[in-house]
């Protein structure tokens, strides 16, 4: 009975490991399906992120491509300044010389080269009426690359006296035949026939007609047409000829800027006009001029320049002279002398005003400017309008004083009493003196008690700016 038993447990025990067995079999298995799971899903993000970075990749060698093949733009400025010339009158207020400055530019403002061609500056100038020739102090501004098509600007600053005019010239570089050139005052003849030709038209007719026509004394047109065709006009020309013909025409252009500026009180220079005509003979000694410019009163006054056209028209072209008030007041905010900053206030009366140059050099925009000064000396303004004009004035300020005064003081015995004499001096003038608290005008301290020997009395020395000393007196 022990023996089956024994055998009947064996059995059961062995039921318990198969089923174990059985168990870690099942569970390994379902380990290795979700590493499985795990890999392809990391195999997957892989290949997509692969994926995006090729996208990436091809986009940008594209790009690379398109902008490698692209053609730079042309970059166009905007038109230079008609005028030529930049004028600056300049005039202080203790009734110096004025001087006028011109920065000229010689050529035309805008000029065209080939592709390759060199460029040849037309030159500039700088002049001053009081100087002379200042065309050193000229600068120019801006490069030129003849290798590639494009418009270039070229900046011309004079900078003397602390006035910068510029001007500008554009340099248009071309490409081909093509080179700006500004075509010819000869016209192109019409090639359109008249409306109402001759009743017998010669049979070989010209297509170039004459520049200089002459009409024909006998208006009425020949029966009998030449071989060779007349070069009188016809009787009916073209019911739309040239109103203005370019052959002997005229052109009168200013010197300088159509709007000038100059300061009340100062001189007006005439810079006149020039007038050229299609030959290039200069007739500027031929141009009226009307009108006249008051500089003692402020305003606007008109010059008129005048030439007759070869064709019987006047040309007509006027500048505008601005004159403008330059008003400059200083005032100060005190005259008593003291020890404290003093406020200096300058106002400009200015038409265009600009700014305010400060005795430090400190430019300021404002009409009416509060300026403090803490030393006695000469202070100096200028105000600029906007056309670079300007206006001096100064200021002398010597009521600052900070010296402190000098003295010394003895006592002495008057019968029961004591007196102190203080004996002071001071660049300006001595005020007052305070002792305890108390105002004496007198150097003279009388006291009705003896001032015991070795007793010290301080009495403070004031100046008429404010400043003091403490002058120790001590009783022997």
């Amino acid at each position: 009975m022990a023996k089956k038993k024994s055998s009947s447990t064996r059995y059961k025990t062995g039921s318990i490991n198969g089923i174990k067995t059985q168990n870690s079999s099942s569970k390994k298995a379902r380990i290795a399906a979700k590493r499985k799971k795990q890999e392809d899903e990391f195999y997957s993000y892989v290949k997509m992120l692969c994926g995006l970075l090729f996208i990436l990749v091809m986009v940008f060698v594209v790009n690379a491509i398109f902008r490698a093949n692209v053609k730079p733009e042309m970059i166009y400025y905007d038109e230079p300044e008609e005028s030529e010339v930049i004028e600056i009158v300049s005039s202080s207020t203790n009734q110096e010389q004025p001087e006028r400055v011109n920065l000229n530019l010689l050529g035309d403002l805008v000029v065209s080269i080939k592709l390759g061609e060199k460029y040849v500056e037309p030159g500039y100038n700088a002049t001053s009426d009081l100087k002379g020739d200042i065309t050193e102090f000229v600068k120019v501004e801006g490069e030129i690359d003849n290798k590639k098509v494009g418009t270039y600007k070229l900046t011309y600053i004079l900078d003397y006296r602390g006035i910068s005019p510029k001007l500008t010239r554009l340099v248009n570089v071309v490409d081909g035949e093509t080179s700006g050139e500004k075509p010819s005052v000869e016209p192109s003849p019409s090639t359109k026939p008249s409306t109402k030709p001759s009743s017998k038209p010669s049979s070989k007719p010209s297509s170039v007609p004459s520049d200089s026509p002459k009409p024909s004394t006998n208006p009425s047109p020949s029966t009998k047409p030449s071989a060779s065709p007349s070069v009188s006009p016809s009787v009916n020309p073209s019911p739309s000829p040239s109103t203005k013909p370019e052959v002997g025409n005229i052109t009168l252009t200013l010197n300088g800027n159509s709007i000038v500026y100059v300061s009340e009180g100062s001189t007006y220079k005439e810079l006149g006009a020039k007038a050229i005509d299609n030959k290039g003979k200069d007739l500027s000694d031929k141009i009226t001029i009307s009108g006249s410019v008051n500089t003692n009163k402020a305003g606007t006054y008109r010059i008129t320049y005048s030439i007759n056209n070869y064709n019987g028209e006047i040309l007509t072209v006027t500048r505008n002279v601005v004159v403008q008030n330059m008003g400059i007041t200083l005032t100060v905010d005190t005259r008593e002398v003291t020890n404290k900053a003093v406020t200096i206030t300058i106002s400009a009366n200015v038409d265009d005003f600009s700014n305010i140059v400060l005795p430090s050099g400190e430019r300021v925009e404002e009409k009416v400017y509060n300026y403090k000064v803490t030393k006695n000396g000469t202070y100096e303004f200028v105000v600029y309008n906007k056309n670079g004009e300007y206006r001096k004035a100064s200021m002398v300020i010597d009521n600052i004083d900070k010296e402190k005064p000098k003295g010394s003081c003895k006592i002495t015995h008057v019968g029961n009493g004591s007196q102190v004499t203080v004996t002071a001096t001071d660049n300006v003038k001595v005020s007052h003196y305070v002792y305890s608290g108390t105002r004496y005008d007198s150097n003279v301290i009388d006291f009705e008690r003896r001032i015991e020997t070795g007793f010290t009395i301080n009495v403070l020395v004031y100046d008429t700016a404010g400043n003091y000393m403490t002058c120790n007196c001590k009783a022997s």
